[in-house]
């Protein structure tokens, strides 16, 4: 009984036409007993399951058993469907269309095989979740909550901190850049793009979990800023980026490390700072926090102030909030604290900053009054 097998895959190779640079498919049935290939052709659409159908019946023939041998799971029910004297199975890597294929692979351009492909480099166990990743962040469509002029900060395991822009509208690409807070061109990004830009490898894998992205379009890794080559790290960032835009709304995300966030408004970076100093969370603390910032917003307001005397003010808030916790127990934030003299509980002062602090004090005394 003859053993034939059957592929419908990307090419390898690009194709060009009419100025455009595209990656077509490859038909090809290869006659797995003798090592011939009855025919092989070059389509720009992939073949729906009848027409591939057709194509094959055109090449060997309904009526004669045989086994059909084909590498994609997902024909082998419409080919069992359409060829019911042929015994259809799966094969990975059928011997003779593996050989076949691989002659094909050698004449290609060699400045085409440089071609960077995922699945190659990372593995599918590490590229099908990226690319699942990918399916869901487009499927939620972040870019309806999240616009383009907001920038989102995100945190790796390393502790380097990123600014996250999401892009999506009718003007722009669909994905999200990682841009460096150095000012510089987006380091790396997932956008959608043609088929061109992604290896054949990587486009077959998509198409075999059944993945479907909008557009006919496929998301893409940009990394023509990246300083090193792609790696693990960024791969599992990526992901990780994927899956937290889809499902962020106003809270942070925090997981495996990471971290996103919305860029916060100046008074919640001024107040996380007082917090982060402090080393509390309480809700005594954060009241504490949102008045003396609400003070130092205010002293700003009235005056033009230099940002040395900014910095020196906000240190000096820092000591002056320490200083409360430590004296004061009440379970809600007790301004009358602000109305008598200092106590100075933990700081060890030089007499300048001493002095630097009392002024402070009553700064934020006669606010309280004046509130």
């Amino acid at each position: 009984m003859k053993t034939y097998s059957l592929t419908q895959r990307w090419s390898p190779a690009l194709a060009g036409r009419d100025g455009r640079t595209f990656r077509p498919h490859l038909v090809v049935v290869v006659d797995e007993s003798e090592g011939l290939c009855p025919a092989v052709e070059m389509v720009e659409n992939a073949l729906r399951p009848a027409a591939l159908a057709r194509w094959l019946a055109e090449k060997i023939g309904k009526t004669q058993a045989a086994r059909l041998w084909v590498d994609d799971a997902n024909l082998v029910g419409p080919m069992s469907m359409y060829f019911p004297k042929l015994t259809v199975s799966w094969s990975a890597e059928p011997p003779q269309m593996s050989k076949f294929l691989a002659s094909l692979a050698g004449q290609i351009p060699a400045e085409q095989n440089k071609e960077f492909c995922l699945v190659e480099h990372f593995g599918h166990d590490q590229v099908v979740p990226f690319f699942g990743a990918a399916r869901d962040f487009y499927a939620a469509k972040p870019w309806e909550r999240i616009s383009n002029e907001e920038t989102l900060s995100f945190r790796d395991v390393g502790g380097k901190l990123w600014s996250i822009v999401v892009l999506g509208s009718e003007a722009q690409e669909f994905g999200f850049y990682v841009v460096d807070d150095c000012g510089g061109p987006p380091t790396v990004g997932v956008l959608l793009h043609e088929p061109a830009y992604l290896a054949a490898p990587d486009l077959d894998l998509i198409d075999r979990a059944g993945l479907i992205y909008p557009s006919g379009q496929y998301p893409w890794i940009l990394t023509q800023y990246l300083q090193e080559p792609l790696d693990q790290e960024w791969m599992a960032d990526l992901s990780w980026l994927l899956d937290a835009l889809a499902q962020l709304q106003d809270s942070a995300l925090e997981s495996d490390g990471r971290r996103l966030a919305r860029a916060s408004e100046p008074r919640e970076v001024l107040m996380q700072a007082l917090l982060d100093y402090w080393g509390k969370r309480s809700q005594v603390a954060k009241e504490l926090a949102a008045f003396l910032v609400g003070f130092l917003q205010h002293w700003l307001a009235a005056k033009d102030r230099g940002q040395r005397s900014f910095e020196r003010t906000f240190q000096e808030l820092h000591w002056i909030g320490e200083d409360y916790l430590a004296s004061v127990k009440k379970k809600k934030l007790w301004l009358d604290y602000f109305r008598g003299e200092p106590r100075f509980t933990g700081a060890d002062l030089s007499e300048k900053d001493r002095q630097a602090y009392l002024k402070t004090w009553k700064r934020v005394s006669a606010f309280v009054a004046s509130s």
